[in-house]
């Protein structure tokens, strides 16, 4: 519980500082979720490095990675713009018989927003759905909005036209005309 809380208030080496008590310890066992919770910490900040350390510590321990495990690694390569290690990540978690999830798809998804590379958003997003069953794609359209969702089968990014700003008083004027 210390662990997750100091990871979700940002302090990752707070965290990890625990996890290291509780690995030194000869009473207490970690658990995949406590370095969950340091190698997420890590992932928010975009230390990959440190985040892969955890992972690989948890690895040497005995413990099996999960998709959480995997997806905060994805997710922080994202976050540092590393697409392709993004991709590694990904990778390793099929190959270690890992089922990606919804959150693991949206953590590739993203790195390559970073970069803003449509066409390589586009093949995951494509991946994601021939994937995923239907009941998770519906939580999913939430989380990418509607312009993946198009009912003629387009994604719909590169049809995607900004939006243009509102004129500045054109609300206010049009409310006083009315009145």
């Amino acid at each position: 519980v210390v662990i997750e809380a100091c990871s979700r208030k940002g302090d990752a080496r707070g965290a990890a500082a625990w996890l290291e008590e509780m690995v030194a310890s000869t009473f207490l066992r970690p658990n995949v979720l406590a370095f969950n919770s340091v190698i997420a910490g890590f992932a928010k900040k975009g230390r990959v490095a440190e985040a892969a350390g955890w992972f690989e510590k948890m690895v040497e321990l005995g413990l099996q990675p999960n998709a959480a495990s995997y997806t905060s690694l994805i997710d922080a390569c994202g976050r540092t713009g590393d697409p392709e290690s993004a991709e590694k990540w990904f990778q390793a978690m099929l190959d270690s018989g890992i089922t990606p999830t919804g959150l693991s798809y949206k953590a590739v998804i993203n790195s390559h927003a970073r970069s803003s590379d449509l066409g390589k958003m586009s093949e995951w997003l494509a991946r994601m759905n021939a994937a995923l069953p239907s009941e998770e794609m519906l939580e999913n359209q939430s989380i990418f909005g509607s312009a993946f969702s198009r009912p003629d089968g387009e994604d719909g990014l590169a049809q995607r036209q900004p939006r243009k700003p509102p004129q500045p008083g054109a609300g206010s004027r049009a409310r006083h005309a009315g009145a």
